[in-house]
């Protein structure tokens, strides 16, 4: 919080490019050299609001969720920062208007309606349904400020929402050399780690063993001078298992790093299964995917350290889609993509084991194809091999209830006929990013980091560096059939081939399970065939059943029923 004469702020965030700004005022004689220093990054933001009004948010560079308030005018302005790398959540009632960085915080108002959004518990049951409101949270009354969206609200109830920030279709990078690009890329992201280590005394990073998190970690490395570089993972107890855990040994030692480890599945470390259970005691339909990140969140508040770096938006920066070969045809000539694909077919995360025709057939059917004619090809085969009802069934009377099958059809066929506008890798990137890449990646993070008082900081979702990425040819993206190609090369320099030339990956998250149910971490999709939870909401009871959705299947719809539960008895007493 703070003040500055009629103007208050309640800020969460981080400015980058505090030395511009900073400077312009000074200029402007808003603000004596001798006192910019010592300038709190809320009261900046304050001074460049007196001056710009509501279009200040377009100056900022950073991490930040703000509301203003203006005595003078009785409005409140609010706005979040271009990636959502802090949340922020509101409700408008009758009497009031109300904001928080969590959305079941706002609960705990009067008179707040408890009932559940039930399109995101659809969505929760179905991931292939996503043709829903994202400015809406799981709960019916609380919604969520997008992305670079800015709203005014004012005393006499006038509300306004607007876009303060659009990505737009940057045109393509063109590098002279493979060097001149891996110099362009090692610059934005350095400054990215740089940006958001500044103020600390000690780099910390969440490091899972990819390549995200490997590429934030030597950034990291390069940029921390004299001080402490610690890792915070979680590894099997048995290495020669666990390539991931073998890649987390290598990367520290290689850049010096000091290591804390949670081991699993004996639990031994940093946290331990009682940890694990009180984390669980809160469900919350989010919450349950990411129990790795709160463990290592929980590890780091232990130690002292309360800012984590972590690479969660990696796979967003450097998406390609995984039918790049006529692209990359285009780009490189044929040859080259027939060599990609042979060696696609060894290497590539998504792509391995397809065989080099048929993944040209795919990507002649994505690219050429038009949008009206893939729309009726898959209306034929899901009346043939009954898909259609395999959609339903996931979501069992509640996907009826909001149509999934017929919404989640006319999305993917706007999706793919705005797709067709060039240049297509930029228009798929960009529907990869918004909203749901975003939207469902970091707030997740940022929800169980806030548990434990850790803030976590992704410089993968650095405007600059995501702006570099978007603009980048398809063949820094992927080549020699290796995802992320231009972000393995980088780090090569540095790190052994473990750590950087693989493909395949080990997920440890299914060994973080509650230790009332351990047994679920075996169990098959027929051994979880129905979950049954239970709401209020329009006074209807809702019924839905569950297919097994990937490490966490088990336990998902048990946190589910749960976080329904909870709601449901708050509302009867």
């Amino acid at each position: 919080m703070a003040s500055l004469g009629v103007l208050h702020i309640a800020w969460d965030g981080r400015i980058d490019n505090r030395a511009e700004l900073l400077a312009g005022l000074m200029a402007a004689g808003d603000i004596r050299a001798t006192l910019a220093t010592e300038l709190p990054d809320r009261e900046l933001v304050l001074m460049l609001f007196r001056r710009h009004g509501e279009r200040m948010p377009e100056l900022l560079l950073g991490d930040f969720a703000f509301a203003i308030w203006n005595v003078d005018s009785q409005s409140l302005f609010c706005a979040r920062d271009c990636m959502g790398a802090r949340p922020f959540y509101y409700t408008l009632q009758p009497g009031y208007f109300a904001l928080a960085s969590e959305d079941e915080a706002l609960l705990a108002l009067p008179d707040m309606d408890r009932s559940p959004n039930m399109e995101r518990v659809a969505y929760a049951l179905c991931p292939a349904f996503n043709a829903f409101d994202w400015q809406q949270s799981w709960l019916e009354q609380v919604y969520i400020l997008m992305p670079g969206t800015a709203i005014t609200i004012t005393a006499e109830r006038r509300f306004r929402r607007w876009n303060w920030w659009r990505w737009e279709r940057p045109d393509e990078q063109r590098f002279e050399s493979d060097e001149q690009a891996l110099e362009a890329f090692g610059a934005v992201m350095e400054q990215a780690v740089r940006d958001r280590t500044r103020d600390l005394d000690s780099v910390g990073v969440i490091a899972s063993g990819g390549m995200d998190t490997a590429t934030v970690a030597v950034a990291a490395s390069r940029v921390r001078e004299s001080r402490p570089l610690r890792f915070f993972s979680t590894v099997d107890d048995d290495l020669s298992r666990c390539i991931e855990s073998r890649a987390i040994e290598a990367l520290a030692k290689t850049l010096g790093a000091d290591l804390n480890r949670l081991h699993v599945p004996s639990m031994r470390g940093m946290c331990s299964q009682t940890d694990l259970d009180a984390f669980y005691e809160r469900p919350h339909p989010v919450d349950a995917s990411i129990s790795l990140v709160a463990m290592m969140c929980l590890g780091a508040s232990r130690t002292g350290q309360r800012v984590l770096l972590h690479g969660a938006t990696g796979d967003l920066a450097m998406h390609a889609t995984d039918d790049y070969l006529l692209r990359f045809a285009a780009e490189r000539g044929w040859m080259t993509a027939i060599a990609e694909a042979q060696a696609a077919s060894k290497y590539h995360t998504y792509v391995a084991g397809t065989s080099v025709p048929r993944q040209f057939a795919r990507a002649a059917y994505h690219e050429w194809v038009p949008a009206v004619a893939k729309r009726a090809w898959r209306d034929l085969r899901r009346t043939f091999r009954g898909a259609h009802a395999n959609w339903l069934c996931e979501a069992g009377d509640l996907g009826l209830q909001v149509q999934i099958a017929r919404r989640t059809r006319n999305e993917t066929h706007q999706s793919e006929r705005a797709s067709r506008a060039p240049p297509r890798t930029v228009a798929e990137h960009l529907d990869a990013l918004l909203p749901f890449g975003i939207v469902r990646g970091l707030e997740g993070y940022e929800r169980v980091a806030g548990r434990y008082g850790v803030e976590l900081r992704d410089p993968w979702a650095d405007r600059r560096v995501m702006a570099f990425c978007l603009a980048l040819p398809i063949g820094l993206l992927a080549r020699e059939g290796r995802t992320k190609y231009l972000a393995r090369r980088w780090v090569g320099v540095e790190l052994p081939d473990e750590c950087v030339w693989r493909s395949d990956k080990a997920h440890l998250g299914q060994y973080l399970l509650p230790s009332t149910m351990p047994e679920l971490a075996h169990h098959s999709k027929e051994d979880i065939s129905e979950a049954r939870t239970t709401a209020e909401g329009a006074n209807t009871q809702w019924k839905v059943n569950t297919c097994a959705r990937g490490a966490d299947a088990p336990l998902f719809p048990n946190v589910l029923k749960s976080w329904l539960d909870g709601l449901s008895s708050h509302v009867q007493k």
